[in-house]
């Protein structure tokens, strides 16, 4: 870490553990937050730690996008993160002024995100292939569920997140489903997909220009309630086949610039990706984590920081040696720890 780089960075949304692992990795951090949506501990201390806040209804994809360019322009930040559930980080995304420069396209992270663009894109292309369908409605789920047959998952296709993915196994299960999505009123559409066996893992990566480093690599235990080392390294082979898994999407949704988490099931057959989001993910919930070397958030920040170094140094960081720098760290990682904050809805 260079000292004395003036490291500037503007997140939207941020828990306060993340921007304390910010601020760990040397940034000065400009914070944007909605005070409906933020717990009132987490804002105190995202005040507290951050240079600047701007307080704003992050529900205005336009008016979000104006205060981004005014606040990084007025204090020459260069990265601007996006924290914010999917569907309003693409709003804001579609709002921005096209001369801004951007984390990523729209275009891009809808391919990524979209949980049913995402399927159509890697099937078409042959890459981590799986049985699905989609049902315009409720109603159409039952003749799906019969095509398909069971076991399945059911993802809703307007929003994101692990409380929005549903395991049918059973006829109870889908009577179970129907009668909620009956009481919340949610019409659809709806992603089916054969359920895939196997371990689960995420890999988080930082694209730049088009390049897809990988910064780790952490597995999810869906009975542990806290983040742990992961008890022993995967072999070699399987990292690489989860890192090609995971650049191949990027690859396809022309993702060029910006943070990712794409999760994948080793099945039988090989990896396949079941998710993915234009964003990083899987991080620990306790902010006693923040700057360790365990910690994928952290490892993320370091590389943004190493990457305006490297635009104000042109001899540091060369194109491709971020995944020199940057060692996998294999975790269990509980399946509901993006819910950081009480307060805030859950993200993508």
């Amino acid at each position: 870490m260079r000292c004395g780089a003036d490291r500037r960075l503007l997140l939207v949304r941020p828990c306060h553990t993340s921007v304390v692992r910010a601020v760990a990795a040397g940034f000065r951090v400009w914070s944007v937050q909605d005070p409906a949506l933020c717990a009132p501990h987490c804002l105190a201390e995202t005040e507290r730690l951050s240079q600047g806040v701007q307080l704003t209804d992050t529900g205005d994809p336009g008016a979000l996008a104006a205060l981004l360019g005014r606040t990084a322009r007025r204090h020459g930040i260069a990265q601007v993160l996006h924290l914010d559930d999917r569907r309003r980080r693409l709003a804001a995304l579609a709002a921005a002024d096209p001369a801004e420069e951007a984390s990523a396209s729209p275009q891009a992270v809808r391919r990524i995100s979209d949980h049913t663009a995402m399927r159509r894109l890697l099937n078409e292309n042959g890459r981590s292939p799986v049985r699905a369908r989609v049902a315009r409605s409720v109603a159409e789920v039952p003749a799906l569920v019969r095509t398909l047959g069971l076991p399945l998952v059911v993802k809703r296709t307007d929003a994101a997140g692990t409380h929005h993915v549903t395991r049918i196994s059973c006829p109870g299960d889908l009577a179970a489903w129907t009668a909620r999505r009956a009481a919340d009123g949610s019409p659809g559409p709806y992603l089916l997909e054969e359920y895939l066996a196997g371990p689960a893992f995420g890999v988080h990566t930082l694209t730049v220009d088009g390049a897809h480093h990988v910064l780790a690599i952490t597995a999810h235990h869906p009975h542990s309630p806290v983040t742990e080392l992961y008890p022993a390294p995967l072999g070699a082979p399987v990292r690489a086949e989860l890192r090609a898994a995971a650049r191949a999407l990027l690859d396809l949704a022309d993702y060029r610039a910006g943070p990712a988490y794409t999760r994948l099931v080793l099945t039988a057959d090989g990896a396949r990706v079941v998710a993915a989001e234009a964003s990083f993910a899987g991080r620990g919930p306790e902010p006693a984590r923040a700057g360790t070397d365990a910690d994928p958030e952290m490892l993320l920040f370091r590389a943004l920081a190493g990457r305006q170094d490297d635009r104000r140094y042109p001899s540091g960081i060369a194109s491709g040696s971020l995944d020199d720098s940057m060692r996998d760290v294999e975790r269990h990682h509980h399946h509901r720890g993006e819910e950081r904050c009480a307060g805030r809805r859950s993200g993508s």
